[in-house]
């Protein structure tokens, strides 16, 4: 996910030249659908009947925000569904992104843009800055701003949860780690594998020590006074690296996770079977599979579910068509099957 300032296109109309709104220029011939709280808008090839849950969703989830944020939605938010991570990027004059909201970088000044665009029709991270904008929260520090939508929505792929258990997993490896190093945004983009994770789960430890209100406050403070240091103190009476300790334990040692484990107890009951038909595995008819030769026709092809359960746990087993071809690892000579 990426915020930035808004691009744009130059164009000649009749002779003279003007600035042109690249969401307009490239989407003339797009659909829309209005829903509660957006307006989407689509490539005519797609059918909106096909993406009405996650439609639902958004409009769901961005009520629930709505109500966190104690916002009141005057007028719909553009919501842009584009067919590749390559098509969303012309938005922005970049090569690819898989989503990202185009906000003003202090909206209680310049409230004057404020849009998403995405290659799915469900991404509940970006409506986090859309709203956060709405709200009146300046464009500060990526790793305080894109850790707040990690914190509640996770990334564009992965939930909250996932990403907390990324960040559990990266302190337990890493038992020297200093944020410092993750609050440059050129340090923050290329490890972003990393950074996302450790900046979401920060993020929720300081709104669950605080609030959700004193970490806002704390955002428009540091963005008319950036200095970290000194707005920490003043906001949560602690220095980073006190907070830094105080966080890795509530990582570490806190947050209850999911319990998921692989296996089938003996004593584990059927409570219900469903089968599926055979090679539908081709979603609303669009998809397609990866070009790679591992990916053997049928591997996403799920035959039938069956769940099952004990005193303590549920147990899911899944048969699908065709398993995937092993692939060797060229260094260490190691074959697994890739997921």
């Amino acid at each position: 996910a990426l915020i930035r300032p808004m691009t744009f296109y130059v164009v000649e109309e009749s002779g003279v030249f003007s600035l042109a709104d690249p969401a307009r220029l490239l989407t003339r011939d797009w659909k829309s659908h209005r829903s509660r709280y957006f307006i989407f808008r689509f490539p005519k090839k797609l059918d909106i009947r096909n993406y009405k849950p996650e439609i639902a969703y958004m409009d769901a989830r961005c009520e629930i925000l709505l109500n966190h944020f104690s916002i009141q939605l005057n007028e719909p938010i553009e919501y842009f569904k584009t067919l590749s991570p390559e098509a969303c990027g012309h938005f922005i004059n970049c090569d690819r992104a898989n989503g990202y909201c185009v906000r003003s970088d202090n909206p209680e000044i310049d409230p004057w843009i404020n849009k998403i665009v995405s290659v799915s029709f469900c991404n509940p991270h970006e409506l986090v800055h859309a709203l956060t904008a709405i709200k009146g929260i300046p464009n500060i520090n990526d790793f305080f701003l894109e850790g707040l939508a990690v914190a509640l929505d996770g990334t564009t792929w992965l939930t909250n949860t996932y990403s907390f258990i990324e960040a559990k997993k990266i302190l337990e490896k890493r038992k020297a780690l200093n944020l410092r190093d993750y609050f440059p945004l050129e340090s923050f983009l290329k490890h972003s594998r990393i950074s996302y994770h450790l900046s979401g789960s920060f993020v929720y430890f300081l709104i669950r020590s605080g609030g959700i209100k004193k970490y806002l406050a704390f955002c428009r403070r540091f963005y008319k006074e950036p200095n970290l240091d000194r707005n920490l103190k003043q906001s949560y009476q602690a220095s980073l690296e006190l907070l830094t300790k105080k966080w890795c334990h509530f990582v570490l040692n806190k947050q209850p996770l999911p319990d998921i484990r692989c296996g089938l107890a003996k004593e584990a009951r059927l409570i219900a079977k469903y089968s599926d038909p055979a090679w539908d595995d081709r979603g609303t008819g669009n998809y397609m599979y990866p070009q790679h030769a591992a990916f053997r026709p049928g591997v996403f092809d799920i035959r039938e579910l069956t769940i099952l359960a004990d005193q303590h746990r549920l147990y899911f087993k899944i048969r699908m068509g065709e398993t995937m071809t092993p692939v060797q690892d060229p260094k260490s000579g190691d074959r697994y099957l890739p997921a």
